[in-house]
């Protein structure tokens, strides 16, 4: 039987990673055998799950030292920068197991950096952020090396054709990237409007609460949405997230004083994270979700495809992670750092009932094939390609 030895953090580690590994895995421990080297201190979600590492300088060798032991026809690991430590530490993990293992090696690469800068330098909430936002040769450095270290893997995987793309143009050999979609969260048959009980509309933000989620920006937008509103009708603003695991600045305090000082602290409710089904409670009580991120990083939001088969209608901004997977028919697309453009998107649909469902529908009809029973069949059937290459050799 298949074996595969998997990498990657898991909750309650904060990132979305650790979310997007525990679907995963538990689709594909169902079609094969799966080993999970995660985090001290992660949930015990499998039963062949090795908790040996904590994020920082010595997580590599700490993840080298426990896959020496462990038999599996490969290694996949789940990278991105901030994972395993700062950059550079995150980036020796694929680099000693392939060194030192000469196993089979898959990388799954959540979030290519661009060679401009992705976000205003305010905007970046850690040290590593700050330079690689300030200084191109940081960035240059770091794609260089990134690409050098995929080179070596057997396999790498990524989310859409713009990450690909990205990828090949920086270097990496195209014959090793293959595009698996993220996988997106399964809601049944619930559609708009199933759990509403309440006389007032339900606008929900979901993600890290940083400067590069647009929050900001969505509190001046609310305010400006309930002046439209003229007390016709009432409205609350929900939010799910809390404090990233490489956050260093007091981000999150600074927002509950924007929302005092906006006088909307009766308007706006800040949740923390949440359990899987009290998120799910939320999600469909919701009327309209917005993701108005500011970052130019190239990937795919393990937000939004938590709630894209949901029945609900989401407005986001026009940055890489978003129209690399959507072409603005399925949401409303809006400016980055925009609060009058968006205001105006979430007035109109909060207004426009017939509006909400079309983009519901369209939504569901686009992503229904990227459940994540389908995506996890997807790494299984290349999984058995690199076994049979790696036997031809």
């Amino acid at each position: 039987m298949l074996k595969v030895c998997l990498v990657t953090p898991l909750p309650p580690f904060e990132s979305g990673i650790s979310y997007y590994s525990r679907y995963l895995c538990l689709e594909l421990s169902r079609l094969c055998e799966t080993v999970i080297v995660s985090q001290k201190g992660a949930h015990l979600l499998f039963r062949k799950q090795y908790n040996v590492w904590r994020r920082g300088v010595l997580a590599p060798l700490n993840i080298l030292l426990f896959l020496r032991k462990i038999r599996a026809d490969f290694i996949h690991i789940q990278f991105d920068y901030a994972v395993y430590g700062p950059p550079m530490v995150s980036l020796m993990v694929p680099l000693m197991v392939k060194i030192f293992l000469r196993k089979p090696l898959i990388v799954t690469v959540h979030e290519v950096p661009p060679i401009h800068a992705p976000l205003r330098i305010y905007e970046a909430d850690n040290l590593s952020l700050k330079l690689f936002v300030r200084y191109r040769f940081v960035r240059y450095l770091l794609i260089k090396i990134t690409v050098f270290i995929l080179n070596l893997a057997d396999k790498i995987i990524v989310h859409n054709d713009l990450m690909a793309k990205q990828l090949e143009k920086y270097g990496v050999k195209g014959e090793k990237i293959t595009v698996i979609p993220h996988g997106s969260k399964e809601y049944g048959n619930q559609r708009y409007g199933a759990c509403r009980s309440r006389k007032e509309f339900r606008i929900l933000y979901i993600g890290f609460l940083r400067p590069s989620k647009g929050i900001e920006y969505l509190l001046l937008s609310f305010k400006r949405v309930l002046e439209l509103l003229c007390g016709r009708e009432k409205a609350k603003l929900v939010i799910i997230g809390g404090k990233p695991v490489n956050q260093t600045t007091p981000y999150v305090e600074k927002i509950r004083k924007f929302v005092e000082a906006l006088k909307l602290s009766k308007n706006v409710e800040l949740l923390g994270f949440l359990g899987e089904e009290e998120f799910r409670k939320n999600v469909l009580e919701a009327d309209v979700i917005v993701l108005p991120y500011v970052d130019f990083f190239i990937g795919s939001s393990g937000v939004f495809h938590s709630v894209c088969i949901s029945g609900k209608p989401i407005i986001c901004t026009r940055i890489p992670r978003f129209y690399a997977e959507l072409d603005g028919n399925e949401c409303i697309m809006v400016k980055p750092r925009c609060s009058l453009e968006l205001a105006e998107a979430i007035y109109n649909l909060l207004v426009n009932s017939n509006l909400r469902e079309k983009i519901s529908k369209l939504l569901i009809n686009k992503f229904a094939e990227t459940v994540w029973y389908k995506v996890a069949k997807e790494h299984i059937a290349h999984y058995y390609r690199l076994i049979r290459k790696e036997v031809g050799k």
